[in-house]
């Protein structure tokens, strides 16, 4: 804006008067000169002719007398009216502005990084100069961006200076934002040009806010290239838990499915083989991979464990190993999203033999009869020894999971081998978890009290919903005791490991910490997956909007656990910028509430779990995969959008209360196109097209009388 202001008095200096020195009565005459136009009566309605000298020594001068400028608030709505003059009256041309910034800052520093973001800020009203300032904005940037790091770290409002550069040369950004640091700032920046406008459309701000800064302030600031390309923290600040670390088990999968929503691609792959390089011939995988330790022990206390020589942690310090059955459901889920969201059969084919021997190693854990050890599937205090109904429900979700990716790589005889063994586990849970006489599953079994089910309901109880692992009988008993269960949320927050934490016993401990008798991230994942199964969309709903304003009132970060407190509240604990929670509400926007569901077929599903005043009021966004876009708004008897990709694409929909007999009219290119019901969705085909033309298509329900 000031820049605009700057051109205004350099263009009257120009074209009215002659070159004149920086004096007060030259100054003074072109105010005469100014004055006699129409921008100078406007000026001049609500500003000083102080004011006026100050925009024309600034524009000489912007450094020496920028700080006398910024006291003139709403001046560039002035300097539009004097653009329309110079442009319409005087002819001027429409490089002035560009040409004066260039010539006024030539250099990436402190000065010009100020006085540009001033400019920029300002210059709503000053039409194309603002994307000239904001091409000479990008270019010094790409120069040297530190200055302006400077800059905008300072600024409360410093992502509104970025937003007024979305017209100029992103390239030039993206270039220099190669060159940042790792600072915490400086990696939120870069996260915010990775991800600014990738928000969903959707009716709940809050929720949309808290999406936003789970990715820009959390998943995405997570990762940081300089420890190694593929490399992310479980905390933004890149410190908590240590920096370097890499947890691949259960964290691996919430930030590696989070970060496939947001695009990263390379950096996931990059990561899957760093963590596959660590794997060993039996199959097994760290629980932590801890370079700096390597060889030496890691722990607490008197409580100790060795760290291989590639420093990767195998056995848990805590007794019992908790975890064992954690690394190898979640170096398979990695595997099925990966190749969901690229369909790269070459990376599957290469993939597979380390996918199949996780599997196998995963089998190694399973009894004849069909029980999974391992302890505790993804807590450790308490250890849940030996058996932990959690795992039961994640290995037969894994082994499914590894049959199909060997079904789409042609492999019957491994398909089945995994299908049979995923079977012989869900029968025994079915059969030996599930406790007839109180309608619910037993949280975990131990080698000398067999069964536990003394803490009411528990996270097993949703992972056998939330996986689709209990039987139908058993989800009639077992749903109606969950659904509106308020003894999950500890002081209100998702979700806690059981309704009754304050029943459990010190045996059960073989750590004397209780950190995990909380609510977290991992279990609310579960809930939301079991709600959406269930078709319980305000339960889904209402668990987002408690996560999103704690995390408001946290500055959009969270903390790793929340404990009860035994008042009715919960004490936070843990690192307070753990990724755990903003991931997985990303995970829970995409696949629950919004219902995206990309196939093994390539087909692209849209089933929402949302309530019905937001099928009143319609939501959308913006899916991008593979080099693919698809941009949607749906509402309850319609969707429409454009699909850019290399080629068709199968879009199956599901609209609330669809029958066979309604009526479906369909459009493709402003076409009549063949629409098919199939399961409860609308199926269309949706034709390759580019960018530049996309394939546009409309769907329109009407029930039948």
């Amino acid at each position: 804006m000031i820049a605009r202001m700057m051109t205004v008095v350099l263009l009257a200096g120009l074209m009215c008067l002659p070159a004149v020195p920086d004096q007060d009565p030259d100054v003074k005459g072109l105010i005469e000169n100014i004055k006699k136009t129409d921008y100078g009566r406007d000026f001049l309605r609500s500003y000083s002719e102080t004011n006026l000298e100050k925009m024309i020594l600034f524009s000489r001068d912007p450094v020496k007398f920028f700080p006398d400028i910024q006291d003139i608030k709403d001046w560039c709505s002035y300097l539009g009216l004097y653009d329309r003059y110079m442009r319409v009256e005087l002819k001027s041309s429409y490089s002035l502005m560009f040409s004066w910034a260039r010539d006024k800052f030539i250099k990436a520093d402190d000065d010009s990084a100020a006085i540009l973001a001033f400019l920029l800020l300002n210059d709503s009203a000053c039409g194309h100069w603002g994307e000239e300032l904001a091409d000479w904005y990008t270019i010094l940037f790409k120069v040297d961006p530190a200055p302006f790091v400077k800059d905008l770290e300072k600024r409360a409002n410093w992502r509104s200076v970025v937003d007024s550069l979305q017209s100029a040369i992103w390239g030039d950004l993206w270039d220099g934002g190669a060159k940042l640091g790792d600072s915490m700032f400086e990696r939120e920046l870069r996260s915010y040009l990775t991800f600014v406008g990738r928000s969903p459309e959707i009716p709940d701000k809050i929720i949309q806010s808290a999406y936003t800064e789970s990715a820009v302030k959390n998943v995405l600031t997570a990762v940081n290239p300089r420890v190694f390309p593929g490399y992310w923290s479980v905390c933004a600040d890149g410190q908590g838990f240590g920096y370097g670390y890499t947890y691949p088990s259960l964290d691996g999968h919430q930030m590696t499915d989070a970060l496939l929503w947001l695009g990263q691609i390379d950096v996931i792959k990059a990561n899957w083989d760093y963590v596959r390089s660590f794997q060993r011939a039996d199959g097994s995988l760290p629980i932590a991979i801890l370079p700096d330790l390597a060889g030496k022990q890691a722990g607490e206390g008197d409580h100790l464990a060795q760290v291989a020589g590639n420093g990767g942690l195998y056995t848990h310090w805590v007794p019992g190993n908790p975890l064992q059955a954690l690394a190898d459901p979640t170096f398979i889920q990695n595997a099925g999203d990966i190749f969901c969201m690229t369909l790269d059969r070459e990376w599957l084919k290469a993939q597979l033999p380390a996918v199949n021997l996780s599997a196998e190693h995963l089998a190694s854990l399973v009894t004849d009869e069909g029980r999974v050890k391992g302890a505790g599937y993804y807590i450790e205090m308490p250890a849940r020894v030996e058996s932990d109904g959690v795992a039961q429900c994640h290995a037969i979700d894994a082994l499914r999971r590894a049959a199909a990716l060997n079904r789409v790589a042609g492999d019957e005889t491994t398909t089945k081998r995994f299908e049979t063994l995923a079977e012989r586990v869900r029968g025994y849970f079915v059969s030996r978890f599930w406790i007839a006489e109180k309608g619910q599953f037993a949280e975990y079994w131990h080698p000398e009290k067999g069964f536990i089910s003394t803490h009411g309901l528990t996270d097993t109880d949703w992972a056998a919903i939330a996986l689709d692992i209990a039987t139908p009988e058993q989800a009639v008993v077992l749903w109606p005791k969950l659904v509106d269960e308020p003894r999950f949320h500890y002081g209100g927050m998702p979700t806690g490991i059981s309704t009754r934490p304050e029943t459990y016993e010190d045996w059960e401990f073989t750590h004397p910490r209780r950190h995990d008798l909380a609510a977290m991230g991992r279990v609310w994942y579960l809930e939301a997956q079991a709600r959406a199964q269930m078709g319980d969309a305000r339960g889904l709903l209402e668990g987002l909007q408690k996560v999103a304003e704690v995390g408001r009132t946290n500055g959009f970060h969270w903390r790793e656990r929340y404990q009860p407190d035994g008042k009715g509240g919960v004490l936070a604990a843990g690192p307070n910028t753990y990724c755990e929670y903003p991931a997985n509400l990303i995970r829970i926007v995409q696949r629950f509430l919004l219902g995206v569901e990309l196939g093994l077929d390539g087909s692209v599903t849209l089933a929402p779990a949302v309530i019905g005043d937001w099928w009143l009021e319609g939501f959308g966004q913006t899916l991008s995969w593979r080099g693919r876009n698809l941009d949607y708004y749906m509402r309850a008897n319609w969707i429409d959008g454009t699909y850019n990709g290399d080629g068709p694409q199968t879009l199956r929909v599901r609209l609330p209360g669809l029958a066979v007999t309604d009526k479906i009219r369909a459009e493709i290119n402003f076409r009549p196109a063949e629409a098919k019901l199939e399961d409860g969705f609308i199926v269309i085909d949706l034709a390759k097209a580019s960018p530049w033309n996309p394939c546009s298509f409309e769907i329109v329900r009407t029930a039948a009388k």
